[in-house]
């Protein structure tokens, strides 16, 4: 899971020079910077396919990819989605709270370097 932040003009121009943001995590993609906040270790019997599976069926939202319920379905029959998603679930709730200050934290220092602007990007935390 990985949140998107846009790039103002001056942030798009600036991205590269600017190590504070590599240290906090920040990758470039197309005027967008992105960090992942949830760590997930759980690894299934088709831990190896899961980049596939995201390329193939899944759909880029500003919380990661998701993968259509059906595809998922028909992909892990047999193979511990149950144990998969009370996982999931799990590790989610244990870290909503530490992950929601994290990303109000970075949002709060791109807006403080200039490298967002703060009325363009809505609160990432509210989609949770």
């Amino acid at each position: 899971m990985s949140v998107k932040f846009r790039l103002s003009d001056e942030g798009r121009e600036r991205f590269r020079g600017v190590p504070e943001i590599e240290a906090l995590g920040f990758s470039l993609a197309h005027a967008k910077i992105s960090k992942s906040y949830f760590e997930f270790e759980y690894k299934s019997p088709l831990t190896e396919f899961v980049t596939d599976i995201k390329r193939r069926f899944g759909v880029e939202t500003y919380l990661g990819y998701w993968v259509p319920k059906k595809i998922i379905d028909e992909i892990f029959a047999g193979h511990g989605f149950d144990d998969f998603k009370e996982r999931l679930s799990t590790s989610l709730k244990e870290q909503r709270e530490a992950m929601a200050e994290a990303i109000r934290n970075d949002r709060e220092n791109l807006v403080r370097l200039n490298l967002i602007n703060g009325d363009n990007n809505a609160d990432p935390v509210a989609a949770f």
